[in-house]
């Protein structure tokens, strides 16, 4: 839960590492931890510190206001602004009950900024490799690897540009480009490939 993630981020910044190892759990503790949104749970706890319950509110406020952005700024590409307003507040409405403080959050954002980016360059005749928008895909992937592994479906979502790029005949050599700048900025995160492998370990463990 919130309290936890608070704990964690609070034994990252008293130790100024992260554990690689359960420090808080009685019948696993020392056991194997991937622990893989460190970068959330720091500034969570930094808000909490800093301004108890009103600061997580704050906190809160922030990521979903954070996200309502993105999405219109992506939808605002496609349609006319007034139908970007509207469908934004249908995502936010049709999304409302996952708005928890937890990491899975970043990834709602991260995705959202990641697809809009894409979506432009898609678009795009000729890419320019100085572009902003063609360095910030790589960007994203590294923050996105420090607070969740669901940066895993920001990889997925550049191949799935290269294949389209493929079916549709389009030049796919800067989106291929990306894909590796983007694989190799995610490894740049304390666990390494670890932050790849670790969603399809947790679904496996699921099964």
């Amino acid at each position: 839960d919130v309290w936890w993630h608070i704990a964690s981020g609070r034994w990252v910044a008293q130790n100024l590492s992260i554990p690689y190892t359960d420090p808080f759990s009685y019948t696993a503790h020392g056991q194997k931890w991937i622990y893989h949104n460190w970068l959330f749970d720091l500034p969570l706890y930094l808000a909490e510190r800093a301004g108890g319950v009103t600061g997580l509110v704050l906190f809160r406020a922030f990521l979903v206001a954070l996200f309502a952005v993105a999405v219109y700024a992506m939808l605002s590409k496609q349609t006319s602004p007034a139908a970007a307003a509207v469908l934004t507040l249908i995502v936010l409405i049709a999304v409302r009950e996952r708005f928890f403080l937890r990491p899975h959050f970043a990834s709602f954002i991260f995705f959202t900024i990641e697809l809009s980016l894409l979506s432009e360059l898609y678009k795009k005749e000729k890419i320019d490799f100085g572009s902003p928008a063609f360095w910030l895909v790589p960007a994203v992937l590294f923050f996105w690897a420090n607070m969740h592994a669901g940066a895993i479906f920001g990889i997925i979502l550049i191949a799935s540009f290269c294949i389209s790029c493929v079916i549709e005949k389009k030049n796919v050599k800067p989106f291929f480009l990306l894909l590796l700048a983007s694989f190799a900025a995610g490894l740049l995160n304390p666990l390494f490939l670890e932050i790849y492998a670790y969603p399809f370990e947790f679904l496996a463990v699921k099964q």
